[in-house]
This record gives C-alpha cells, structure tokens and sequence, in this order.
C-alpha cells in the first residue's frame, strides 16, 4: 500500500506539467513519516539489552559447535545468563574499579 501512494505523488508530480517541481507536500511528509519510522526502530534495535540478547544468542548458536554433550552443556551454562544477571555483575566491576570517593 505504500508503493501505491508513492506512485501516486510521483505520477501527480510527472503529470502536472513541471517537472522542475518538488514533490507534493503529501509525498515529503510520507517521506519524513518514513525517516523517523526508521530511526525510532533503529534506536529500539540497538538497545543495550537488544545488543547484550543478540550477542548471548550467538553465543548459545556456538555452544551447538561444540563436539561433545558435555561441551555443549558447560558452554550453554557459561552463555546462560540473563541480562539483569549481567548488569549486576557488570555494576559490581565498575564499582571495584572506581577509586573510593575518600
């Protein structure tokens, strides 16, 4: 449906008679509507939690290279944690590296 309504601010545009023309009003705005649709999901996408998910995810995938059950469970074990899990660790190394405030 959205290539329909393109077209039809490009056909509007080429059967108007000036060519020299921008492109109607209802096509900038369907093209401003479409460039912060992008950038809203881009930035949901890349999330820290989306980022420290994806990664995981690859990492359980690896896991199944493993060449033993046994291998593959102590890798699927190291690769297991959530990420509340891993702010919290993450939180603790911060704060052990932070020099004390006194």
């Amino acid at each position: 449906m959205r290539a329909i309504r393109l077209h039809v601010c490009v056909d509007r545009r080429l059967h108007s008679g000036l060519r020299g023309a921008p492109l109607a009003l209802p096509c900038s705005r369907l093209a401003r509507i479409a460039c912060l649709t992008l950038a809203l999901l881009l930035s949901v996408a890349c999330s820290q939690r989306g980022a420290y998910e994806a990664v995981q995810q690859n990492r359980l995938n690896a896991c199944n290279n493993e060449p033993t059950p046994e291998l593959r469970a102590d890798c699927r074990a190291r690769n297991s944690a959530s990420f509340e899990e891993y702010q919290h660790a993450r939180a603790e190394v911060l704060a052990e590296e932070m020099p004390d405030a006194e």
